[in-house]
C-alpha cells in the first residue's frame, strides 16, 4: 500500500487532527507495507482480538458472525469480529505489513494457502468471552489457546525442522489482548471489593498471566506485544448499570491496577528471560484521551453505542434486530463493550507509532524493528527521517498532545495568519475583482450556513488553534480580516 503524495492542505496543518486525517498519517508511515516486517503474528486474547474463532464453537454464546457486525468490513461481511469493520489487531497487523490479522485457528482446515494453513504467516487464537483465568467465560481459554499454538508449532517444526522454527518464532510477534473479561467476572461476584480483596484478585490474575507468558516463551516466543485493558467502566454496558449514567469507577480502578501490575511483570520477566523483548500498548490511554477530548479527534458520541438497544444502547448486543447508527466514524463504541473500526484505527496508530504515553518501554514499531530509540516526552529526533515521515511523526506528537490534555493552557496571546486561499477567512471579500468565496455553497457547514469568504464548506486550517493551546478558538471568535478594518 503506497501512501499518497502529502496534500497541500496538510502542509498548512489542519491541527484539529480529527479522525479523517489519521488514515493519511498511517498510510504515510507504512508506505510500502506490502512487505511484511516480521515473519508471522500469533494472537491470543478475548473479543478485542477475536477474528472468528467463536464462529466454530457450538451454541450462540459470544459470537458476532451476523449483521450488523462487519457492516464496514470489505463486502460488509460479518466475520466474527466484534466491530463494524476491523478490530485493533487488524490495524496492528496492517502496520506490520500484513493484509490484516492472521486467520482464526479454527478456520485453518478450510485454507488452501499452505503457508497460512501451516501457520507460517501467523494464526489468531483469540476467543471472545475468554480471559486470563481459565474460570472466565465458556469459550476458548487462554490455556487452550496456547495448547493450540503448541500444535501449530509442532506442525511448523515438522515442515521446516527445529532450528528454522526457533528462528522464525524468535522474530515473530506474539500479540496478547486480555484481562477485561476477568475484571467483569470479578465485578459480577463482588461489586464493592475492599482494598485487600482488590490486591488479592489482581495478584492472582497477574500470576496466571505470568504462567501463560512463560509457557509461550518455552515454546519459542521472544517478542511480546501486550495490549492493556481500556477503561471498561466507561463502556455503554457499565454506564447502563449506573443510575447517573457515568462510568463505573470500580471497573476502571481494577483496570488501572491490573495494567500497572502487568507493566511491572513484563519488566521483571524481560530481565530474567534471555532474549525476551516487549511493548505494552495502552488502549487505556487512547480511550481515556478520546473521552477527555472527543471533539478534537472527530468524535460526537462517546457514551452511547452505535449498535444495540436500551439505555446507551448498552443493555443488549448488536443483533440483526438492533438499530445502528449511520455515522459510525463519529462513535467511540460500536456495541455495548467494543470500539468502532474508527477507534481501533486510532488505537493502532497510537500504539504502533506513538510515544511512551501509548506504548512502553518502546512502541510496537520499535519492537518490530528492534529499535531502542524511544521518544523523550513528546520530542522526536527526526534528522534522518524522510520529510513525509517527519510530517507523520509531527502529527503523532499532536495526537499525543490532544489525547493527554484535560485542559488547554495558552502558549501565546494571539495568532497572526498570512498566506493564500488556504488561510484566507474573508479578506478577498473586500477587494474588487479578487477571487472570492463569499457565496453558497461555500460555508454550507459553517455555523449559520454563512459563506464567510473561506474557500471551504466550513472552517479552514487556521480556525483550529486548540492544539497550540490558544486561549480562544478562532472558530468561536473568528479572525477579522485586516482589509476590512
Amino acid at each position: 500500500m503506497r501512501g499518497p503524495p502529502f496534500p497541500l492542505h496538510l502542509l498548512h496543518l489542519h491541527l484539529h487532527l480529527h479522525l479523517h486525517l489519521l488514515p493519511v498519517a498511517a498510510a504515510l508511515a507504512f508506505a510500502g507495507a506490502e512487505v511484511a516486517k516480521v515473519p508471522a503474528i500469533y494472537v491470543f486474547g478475548d473479543s478485542t482480538a477475536d477474528v472468528g474463532n467463536n464462529n466454530y464453537l457450538p451454541g450462540s454464546n459470544a459470537k458476532a458472525n451476523f449483521p450488523h457486525n462487519g457492516v464496514d468490513f470489505p463486502f460488509s461481511r460479518p466475520t466474527g469480529r466484534f466491530s463494524n469493520g476491523y478490530n485493533g489487531i487488524d490495524f496492528l497487523a496492517i502496520h506490520m505489513g500484513f493484509r490484516r490479522s492472521p486467520p482464526p485457528f479454527l478456520s485453518l482446515a478450510n485454507k488452501t494457502n499452505h503457508q497460512i494453513s501451516r501457520g507460517l504467516k501467523g494464526v489468531n487464537f483469540a476467543s471472545g468471552g475468554s480471559g486470563i483465568l481459565d474460570s472466565t467465560g465458556s469459550t476458548i481459554t487462554m490455556t487452550k489457546q496456547i495448547q493450540y499454538f503448541s500444535t501449530i508449532r509442532s506442525n511448523i517444526m515438522a515442515q521446516i525442522a527445529s532450528e528454522p522454527t526457533y528462528r522464525l518464532l524468535s522474530k515473530s510477534i506474539f500479540l496478547i489482548s486480555s484481562g477485561g473479561n476477568d475484571i467483569f467476572a470479578y465485578f459480577t461476584e463482588n461489586s464493592s471489593p475492599n482494598a485487600t480483596e482488590k490486591v488479592r484478585f489482581i495478584g492472582a490474575l497477574v500470576t496466571k498471566y505470568e504462567n501463560h507468558l512463560k509457557a509461550l516463551y518455552v515454546l519459542g516466543a521472544r517478542k511480546f506485544g501486550i495490549v492493556d485493558v481500556p477503561p471498561i467502566g466507561c463502556c455503554p454496558y457499565p454506564r447502563s448499570l449506573n443510575p447517573t449514567g457515568g462510568c463505573l469507577d470500580i471497573l476502571n480502578e481494577l483496570s488501572v491496577a491490573f495494567n500497572k501490575a502487568v507493566k511491572l511483570l513484563m519488566h521483571r520477566l524481560s530481565s530474567t528471560m534471555k532474549g525476551m523483548k516487549y511493548s505494552v500498548g495502552s488502549s487505556y490511554a487512547v480511550v481515556s484521551g478520546i473521552i477527555r477530548n472527543p471533539a478534537a479527534l472527530g468524535y460526537k458520541e462517546i457514551k452511547t453505542a452505535c449498535c444495540g438497544a436500551g439505555k446507551f444502547n448498552g443493555e443488549s448486543g448488536c443483533t440483526p434486530n438492533a438499530t445502528y447508527c449511520s455515522e459510525r466514524h463519529l462513535y467511540l463504541f460500536w456495541d455495548l463493550l467494543h470500539p468502532t473500526h474508527a477507534t481501533s484505527k486510532l488505537a493502532g496508530v497510537a500504539i504502533y507509532y506513538g510515544s511512551q504515553q501509548f506504548a512502553s518501554p518502546v512502541n510496537f514499531r520499535q519492537l518490530v524493528v528492534d529499535e531502542i530509540r524511544v521518544y523523550q516526552g513528546q520530542s522526536l529526533t527526526l534528522s534522518s527521517v524522510p520529510v513525509r515521515k517527519k510530517m507523520t511523526a509531527f502529527l503523532l506528537i499532536l495526537l499525543s498532545v490532544i489525547l493527554s490534555r484535560q485542559s488547554i493552557v495558552a502558549y501565546s496571546a494571539a495568532l497572526y495568519a498570512f498566506g493564500d486561499s488556504t488561510t484566507d477567512v474573508g479578506n478577498n471579500n473586500f477587494l474588487p475583482g479578487a477571487p472570492k468565496a463569499n457565496f453558497l455553497p461555500y460555508g454550507i457547514d459553517y455555523p449559520g450556513r454563512i459563506p464567510t469568504g473561506r474557500f471551504t464548506n466550513g472552517f479552514n486550517s487556521v480556525d483550529y488553534p486548540k492544539p497550540w493551546g490558544l486561549r480562544r478558538a478562532l472558530h468561536r471568535s473568528s479572525l477579522s480580516p485586516a482589509a476590512c478594518r
